[in-house]
């Protein structure tokens, strides 16, 4: 009988316990949808820098980053675009670059232009002009 009232109060007291602390917890606002494009662009108001990581060969997530860059406001609000995907054998051509070494223009147009991504380049064509 004691162990059985032990038991009890036991879990009385847990029960309590939870129940209080979610009480005094602080609340917090529920969270707000945004579509994905505002939500990036918004980002930029606030930071210089805004990362976004996809699944290599995602389709959904491939077309939405050619939505992104089409959006009128990425270009007014976005300075640098930076990927890490390309060719390893601009490898050398990138070191110099980012070494600050002297790198002609046309070699340099040849990374972002050799790379292993098909059909990214030319989707930001109408955006870099």
């Amino acid at each position: 009988m004691v162990k059985a009232t032990t038991i009890a109060l036991l879990i009385a007291a847990l029960v309590t316990s939870v129940e209080s602390s979610t009480a005094i917890g602080q609340t917090t606002a529920l969270p707000t949808v945004t579509m994905a494009t505002d939500g990036i662009l918004n980002a930029f108001q606030n930071n210089p820098l805004v990362g976004l990581s996809d699944s290599h060969g995602f389709a959904q997530e491939e077309d939405f980053y050619v939505s992104l860059v089409r959006d009128p406001r990425f270009a007014k609000q976005v300075g640098n675009v930076v990927v890490e995907f390309g060719n390893a054998s601009q490898q050398q051509t990138i070191d110099r670059y980012v070494n600050g070494g002297d790198v002609p223009y046309d070699e340099l147009r040849e990374v972002w232009a050799d790379t292993s991504y098909v059909g990214w380049f030319p989707q930001l064509r109408p955006w870099d002009t």
